[in-house]
């Protein structure tokens, strides 16, 4: 089988098979696709993909652009040759800007027509060859694009699919590359965060009950209320580390047999402090078999579940947690006596930063109830909504046993 630096010359070999072209590009895609994901790092797979863009078309120039479709910008993330001078100061370009704007417009590789403008950071020739442009694709927007240039004897056409695979193989490497790099990081803010909100958590409690035994109503109500900030500002941290399971859509689980009954016990008593500040009352009951599921996971979705159902409820009012079986699998349902939601509002529930009721001030990001869909249906579930305006909500969540 050919190595990618012999793509190019199989391509313009006049006696080809019919299947070589296929050979070729599957060789490309596999040696190009493991040599990003060995990267050590998102830089060095840049460079490590247009340097065998250059060696498998023939180029003269390789460049790698993001898009920044918020912003309305494109970016170059990388070039090689790398310029004498290093990279350019200026590396962004609005995307009305040709030939960005006719990059947008191209679903597949494209060879641009001579006369073409040039994207400032391609040094080009005084006879330059085709100038080629291949978009990394995902969930059908461009993300980036592979842009390259050709000496005057190259050929485009042959270039032109082995820009696509490499378009590809681009997708799929540095996506992983970037996930794995922004994992650790995402890490060490869990740990640099979590570590000192644990010991304040833990000091205001205590702190608490100590006033409380003093019969210090005000102050111990102030600690209490110094207990909540801390344990919200824990559930929104907790939930942007999460990003990558928000993004994804799919959060990665790790089965394992939980006691379900006890994890929805815990987790409610966590909330009863919050339920008689209201006050409100919070109620469990039920019976559950062993599940097999995420622990840490499936409690994400109670404890988000439960404290969503504290915030809106007036006091008095009451949230029932309930947890049942059948022979599929387990059943919670968490009802409020709160606010309630409209068809409306029902229909967008579960979507990224989805926020109600704003005229109460409650905070949050709009990112958990996103989240729990994608947690719940990870473990194979669904979860669903029911409520009516000025009467409260129920949520409902099924978790199959097998």
């Amino acid at each position: 089988m050919p190595s990618a630096p012999q793509a190019a010359s199989i391509w313009s070999g006049t006696d080809r098979r019919a299947t070589a072209p296929v050979l070729t590009e599957l060789a490309f895609l596999h040696q190009l696709a493991t040599e990003l994901l060995a990267s050590p790092n998102l830089d060095e797979a840049e460079a490590t993909l247009l340097r065998r863009v250059r060696e498998a078309t023939g180029a003269t120039t390789a460049a790698l652009l993001s898009v920044h479709h918020s912003r309305l910008r494109c970016r170059l993330e990388a070039l090689d040759p790398t310029p004498a001078g290093g990279m350019p100061a200026e590396r962004e370009m609005h995307l009305d800007t040709p030939p960005l704007s006719l990059y947008l417009t191209q679903a597949v590789p494209t060879i641009l027509e001579p006369g073409t403008p040039r994207l400032p950071w391609m040094p080009g020739t005084r006879a330059p060859g085709a100038c080629l442009s291949a978009p990394l694709r995902r969930q059908g927007k461009a993300i980036g694009f592979l842009v390259i240039e050709l000496p005057g004897d190259a050929d485009p056409y042959a270039a032109r699919a082995l820009l696509g695979t490499a378009a590809l193989a681009a997708v799929l490497g540095l996506e992983a590359v970037r996930r794995e790099a922004r994992e650790e990081f995402l890490a060490m803010v869990r740990h640099d965060i979590f570590n000192p909100i644990t010991v304040a958590l833990f000091h205001t409690e205590m702190l608490a009950e100590t006033l409380e035994g003093r019969n210090d109503k005000e102050m111990a109500d102030l600690a209490h209320s110094v207990h909540s900030c801390l344990n919200a500002v824990c559930d929104m941290v907790s939930t942007f580390c999460y990003l990558e399971a928000i993004d994804q859509g799919a959060p990665a689980i790790h089965p394992e047999p939980i006691d379900f009954v006890e994890l929805v016990t815990d987790i409610v008593d966590a909330h009863r402090p919050t339920a008689t500040a209201r006050p409100l009352q919070l109620v469990f009951e039920g019976s559950c078999p062993e599940l097999r599921a995420d622990r840490r996971q499936l409690g994400r979705v109670v404890a988000n579940l439960v404290s969503n159902a504290l915030k809106y409820p007036p006091g008095p009012g009451l949230v029932q947690v309930n947890l049942s079986h059948d022979a599929g699998g387990a059943v919670l349902t968490v009802s409020d006596t709160g606010a309630g939601l409209s068809p409306a509002d029902l229909e967008r529930l579960f979507t990224k930063h989805a926020r109600f009721h704003r005229h109460l001030d409650i905070p949050g990001t709009g990112l958990g109830l996103y989240l729990s869909k994608a947690i719940v249906e990870a473990h194979g579930g669904r979860i669903d909504a029911e409520s009516t305006v000025g009467k409260g909500s129920t949520f409902r969540v099924r978790i199959p046993f097998a």
